[in-house]
């Protein structure tokens, strides 16, 4: 996931992997100069994973700059995705874009025993570690947020859901809503068509509970179920697994529905036959009002409305979360107020009577002491 980043941030990353990596930060010209010259491609890579991101920043710290000053001409990105999308500033053309349901599943914390699923205190702490690595200052409410988002409520201590739940988060974060905010802004000016991955095959080379994983669809996309020994010899690729009937006529659906939207923007055209290409299905394009998509799989169909109440958590209730400061403490809890004000009030009222009692105590002895016998 990119995130746009300032020209203040961007600056500070770069005096940040000077630091790591031995350059001069004192001048940006020499800064540069020394990266592109003096160090090579993995020195960079390996000090840059280094750099720790800023507080109240999601994301990593290296993502896409405006570019200020630069003029049209020699500007990369004049201004920021989303005002140039505002403004339609961009081709006018048909999109196509998608995920894989498990989109996330390569990149949570290999755990001892994953494959039997995580335990619940596991998954607290990878929460805290996935929010202290992104330097969230509200640590206790976010974390607390992101566990009730991702709670498999029908029976929260299932370690298989708890894995599942893991991989839906980081498909969420990653992948799911830069692409459900992009072709939102792209529905509203041309066909968009948006496709969500969900088939996987009885000989994949992946263990079943990694889900349909990132690249998984790519296999289908280019063919690789019709790969025999005459092209593995001839193009030297060899497929990690074997593949029957049922890949070959998801590759061949795949195919056919990527060849037609490049040829005319129309992922099933009423020019075929839809029962004999495309599994009696035609593609309905995406809208704003119930986010229709193409579901790909054993029985490909058209659904609605994929994930979009995690999607608003992440681009509306989330960055609230972490943007708030430290000093805000959980407020759910009245019954805990309760009591610690129930304990101020004792250990005042304890320590009045302790003072009450020193004070009568002292007026006692001093009584005492004047009324001794005299001896003159």
């Amino acid at each position: 996931m990119a995130i746009i980043k300032s020209n203040d941030d961007a600056k500070s990353y770069a005096i940040d992997l000077a630091m790591e990596i031995g350059c001069p930060t004192g001048d940006m010209s020499r800064l540069v100069n020394c990266l592109q010259v003096s160090r090579t491609a993995d020195e960079i890579v390996n000090a840059s994973s280094l750099v720790r991101l800023k507080p109240a920043s999601v994301g990593n710290p290296w993502g896409p700059v405006v570019d200020i000053g630069q003029g049209a001409m020699w500007a990369f990105l004049p201004e920021t995705p989303r005002s140039m999308r505002s403004q339609e500033r961009f081709k006018l053309f048909e999109v196509m874009a998608g995920l894989n349901k498990d989109d996330g599943s390569y990149f949570i914390p290999n755990v001892r025993d994953l494959e039997e699923g995580i335990e619940s205190n596991k998954f607290g702490n990878i929460i805290n570690e996935f929010l202290t690595d992104r330097n969230v200052e509200d640590l206790f409410n976010t974390k607390d947020a992101l566990e009730f988002e991702y709670t498999w409520w029908p029976q929260p201590g299932n370690k298989s859901m708890i894995r599942q739940m893991l991989m839906d988060m980081m498909t969420d974060y990653m992948f799911g809503t830069g692409l459900d905010e992009v072709v939102k802004g792209q529905a509203k000016h041309n066909k968009t068509y948006v496709y969500n991955f969900n088939y996987f095959s009885w000989n994949d080379y992946q263990p079943p509970w990694r889900g349909i994983a990132h690249g998984q669809e790519l296999q289908y996309m280019f063919g690789f179920p019709y790969i025999n020994q005459t092209y593995k010899e001839l193009f030297g690729v060899y497929p990690r697994q074997q593949y029957d009937y049922q890949d070959r006529n998801i590759s061949e659906y795949m195919i056919s529905m990527w060849t037609n939207f490049t040829a005319s923007g129309n992922p099933t055209p009423k020019t075929f036959d839809t029962a004999l290409h495309f599994k009696n299905v035609t593609w309905l394009q995406y809208n704003n009002f119930n986010h229709s998509y193409l579901e790909i799989g054993n029985k490909s169909r058209n659904l609605i409305n994929y994930r979009q109440n995690h999607y608003g958590f992440w681009r509306k209730y989330f960055p609230q979360l972490y943007n708030r400061p430290n000093f805000i403490k959980n407020t759910g809890s009245s019954s805990t107020d309760d009591q610690q004000k129930n304990y101020q009030i004792a250990t005042y009222s304890l320590v009045g009577l302790s003072v009450l009692l020193s004070v009568i105590v002292l007026s006692l002895c001093i009584a005492v002491y004047r009324r001794r016998p005299k001896d003159y």
